[in-house]
């Protein structure tokens, strides 16, 4: 889905791309133009209002961007520590 948000006359300001679920809506990527001021707030705001009033869980997908990651804070977004298990198989010739 995505998501925008237009000034009266129609020209585009900020835009939010979700993927949606039965279960959860995740929030994949968002972006304003320079002149937006806080209209991907809003939109962001709008969308895990969306989300909630039909029973969904919202997916912030994670930012560690300290400017990005205090607003899904807010919104009431919970760190979720994931971890990567990987195995190292050194050459032969070492």
């Amino acid at each position: 889905v995505l998501a925008v948000l237009r000034k009266s006359d129609g020209v585009p300001v900020a835009a939010q791309w979700l993927v949606v679920d039965e279960q959860e809506v995740h929030l994949i990527v968002g972006g304003k133009t320079d002149e937006a001021g806080y209209a991907n707030y809003f939109l962001l705001a709008g969308c895990v209002r969306a989300a909630l009033d039909n029973q969904l869980s919202v997916d912030f997908e994670g930012s560690m961007r300290p400017s990005l990651e205090h607003v899904y804070r807010k919104m009431g977004g919970v760190l979720t520590a994931y971890y990567r298990v990987t195995r190292f198989l050194p050459h032969k010739s070492l």
